[in-house]
């Protein structure tokens, strides 16, 4: 069932009267007359406060697709834990905290960051609400670790958003908060509202509990915004009123200054899309060619001028950044252009570096380095500014590696096709997260594979939900080199596209999180990616068994350096021995693989069979004692990350003793952990300072005590 808030804001305006509709409907709307005469109501607008209808897509969740417990879907409705502050299993949880994974041994190779800028978010989630609105306000409840979400889109018809609010992820405390930065006003009203986190400055997991989106059926005036409050719907009064709720919001974690810029870039965003505009504006010699703000986070940009926010075209006409950018890839698109003089007859007869200045001097494959380190937007500035530059940025060697992900607000099939034919060289590409809303015309991706993809050893397609059976079988038939392969969430592709992945035989990566792979299609990948040294097989609850599986690990891969069981309820010990074959294991996650309850002798083989293990979580596998971690202890000694929360029979021995024999560890994490005692875990970090050592815990607001999580469930 839809629930929507019953707290309503309004707005106080001289000679203003309001009407509200009864409580108990749902949902929850205001109606507001902005005329002085009560009689008219032709300026007067409905103000509407909603809950979240349903959670559409994300990037990863704590728990399970077959479960309640830390669920993306737990944000749909009203809150049902604030203002409580803790770790609750009805809260929604995402699958990393801090910059633990980016320093596990499973770690993926970060290329071309130079398109990162300052605010590198890790996950997403999509939101839909029942009403269309124009956003006034949105209101984020969190109840655990707050302080991660970083942006806030509204989604727009035709699969393009529009950026309402951008901050950098601040750890706020160890208090619940309500957290509603101001957001731009936009023109178009919207149901969809995306939410980005960067976990990499929180010390543990961050937990939401509900969403709330108010707005109103028609656009408002800025000066009517300011005339509500925050976060709570509160009536905004008095001038000194209202400066004094602005102060209590700041304390509550509000935002109380106005957005900053996507990554740099302010509202006008970079905008692939090549359909707007054409050539002809540039075609003129005295025509001032138009100065493209870089992201001023990634630094050391070309063509910043005033902080990005206007570009000025022939002195006195604004426009946006969008339409620039749009310009500017039509630009690329036309490689003829400057070849036929770019409209002036004159300039066939003048050499390229002619008008370089200092430029011309450099050879060319001088600049082809210097302008490897740009983003796009700054290839885009280069591109207009000569003819020599623009050879320059046309060279296909400056694509050889080339991540979108960055820039999916902004991507279009259209973007994609443009880029193609400058990427002959193409050897790394990520198209995480792009197109999920576009209209993707029929075999798009397996057009630029065909025409871009044979030199490709690294393809990342995380959350791209247009990926099919097509798409695969185009992938392996003509990426023969291809050495990581990233399907996350793809949930598309079936077990005959999933078949089609055996055939790539140099594969020494594969991230099949969240997918629907099966068990034959799995063992056969197996067999046929000898190479093989990283798989991630987190929550592909449709393995039916993780025995043979691991048992054709142990048989097939004994390169593999990681593995990710997360939540595969179907390994049991006989699969964990077979691991042990995999000698060059580093890290394996068995976190909340239920069947591993009763452990018998498996771990004491996977200690001794691998004793490089750098990383080792084994969240919620109940049954195991300390007698089945000693052999860690003793045959492990280079353990840098431990993650035994939930583990109900270890004690305070057992932890001491890998605090004092991995002179290495970094990181323990023995929340829930009933014989582990809140004293315990202050005396450790204070005789060990460089080991973060994790214990959540919930807290009763009705009591002054502490009570762990499966004390709720079970």
């Amino acid at each position: 069932m839809v629930s929507f808030c019953l707290n309503m804001f309004s707005l106080e305006r001289s000679g203003a009267v309001s009407y509200k509709m009864d409580p108990h409907q749902y949902p929850m709307v205001t109606f507001f007359n902005d005329s002085t005469n009560d009689e008219d109501d032709s300026q007067g607008f409905l103000a509407i406060e909603q809950f979240v209808n349903d959670v559409v897509d994300f990037s990863s969740q704590y728990g399970s697709d077959i479960s309640i417990t830390y669920t993306a879907y737990n944000l749909a409705g009203k809150p049902s834990k604030y203002p409580d502050y803790g770790d609750f299993p009805q809260a929604f949880v995402m699958r990393t905290y801090g910059n633990w994974w980016q320093e596990a041994p499973s770690r993926r190779e970060i290329f071309m960051p130079q398109n990162l800028g300052k605010i590198v978010s890790q996950d997403y989630i999509d939101l839909r609400f029942e009403q269309a609105v124009f956003p006034v306000t949105i209101s984020i409840y969190e109840t655990f670790n707050p302080g991660s979400v970083v942006r806030i889109w509204a989604g727009l018809d035709g699969g393009k958003w529009e950026l309402l609010w951008e901050g950098e992820s601040k750890p706020y405390g160890h208090t619940a908060r309500i957290f509603s930065p101001p957001l731009k006003l936009i023109n178009e009203a919207v149901n969809l509202i995306r939410l980005e986190f960067d976990h990499s400055t929180l010390e543990y997991y961050t937990q939401l509990d509900a969403v709330l989106l108010s707005g109103t059926n028609r656009r408002m005036h800025p000066s009517q915004r300011d005339r509500f409050t925050y976060g709570r719907g509160a009536v905004t009064g008095s001038d000194e009123e209202e400066e004094e709720e602005e102060g209590e919001e700041e304390e509550e974690g509000a935002c109380a200054t106005p957005p900053p810029s996507a990554n740099g870039m302010d509202d006008k965003v970079f905008n692939l899309d090549l359909s707007k505009l054409t050539l002809t504006e540039w075609q003129s010699p005295s025509t001032d060619l138009p100065i493209l703000p870089t992201p001023t986070t990634n630094g050391g940009g070309v063509g910043e001028e005033g902080g990005g926010d206007k570009v000025v075209r022939n002195g006195d006409v604004e426009t946006s950044l969008s339409e620039v950018c749009d310009a500017l890839f039509k630009q690329l698109e036309e490689d003829s252009w400057w070849e036929k003089g770019g409209g002036n007859e004159k300039v066939d007869s003048v050499h390229p570096k002619q008008n370089s200045g200092l430029f011309g001097l450099l050879p060319d494959e001088t600049l082809l380095y210097i302008f490897g380190f740009l983003d796009l937007v700054s290839l885009s500035n280069c591109c207009a500014v000569n003819r020599h530059f623009h050879s320059i940025v046309m060279d296909s060697l400056l694509y050889t590696e080339l991540n979108l992900k960055p820039y999916w607000p902004w991507m279009s099939p259209e973007s994609l096709t443009s880029l193609s034919k400058r990427c002959n060289h193409l050897s790394k590409l990520d198209l995480s997260w792009c197109f999920n809303y576009c209209n993707i015309p029929v075999n798009f991706l397996s057009d630029f594979i065909e025409q871009c993809g044979k030199n490709l050893i690294i393809l990342r397609l995380d959350c791209c939900k247009f990926v099919d059976n097509s798409s695969v079988r185009t992938i392996t038939s003509k990426c023969k080199y291809l050495k990581e392969l990233t399907l996350r969430n793809c949930s598309k592709i079936s077990t005959v596209g999933f078949e089609f992945i055996a055939d790539l035989d140099s594969l020494e990566r594969l991230d099949l999180y969240r997918t629907t792979i099966e068990t034959a299609p799995l063992v056969k990948i197996l067999k046929a990616s000898p190479k093989l040294k990283h798989i991630n097989l987190g929550g592909c609850v449709r393995v039916s068994s993780m025995d043979e599986v691991a048992q054709a690990m142990g048989n097939f891969n004994q390169e593999l350096v990681t593995i990710d069981f997360w939540k595969t309820y179907s390994l049991t010990p006989v699969g964990v021995r077979a691991l042990s074959q995999c000698s060059k294991l580093e890290e394996v996650d068995l976190g909340w693989c239920l069947g591993l309850s009763i452990p018998g002798d498996c771990m004491a083989s996977l200690a001794e069979g691998c004793p490089n293990m750098r990383k080792l979580f084994m969240a919620a596998l109940r049954g195991i004692t300390d007698r089945d971690l000693l052999p860690f202890v003793t045959r492990c000694p280079r353990l840098q990350q431990l993650d035994l929360l939930g583990l109900r029979c270890i004690t305070a021995d057992i932890c001491l003793r890998f605090l004092n024999n991995c002179k290495e560890l970094q990181l323990l994490d023995v929340s829930f952990c009933d014989q582990i005692q809140e004293s315990d875990v202050l005396l450790w970090r204070v005789q060990y300072p460089d080991v973060a050592i994790k214990w959540s815990f919930q807290y009763d607001g009705g009591r002054s005590r502490f009570f762990l999580a499966h004390d709720i469930l079970n």
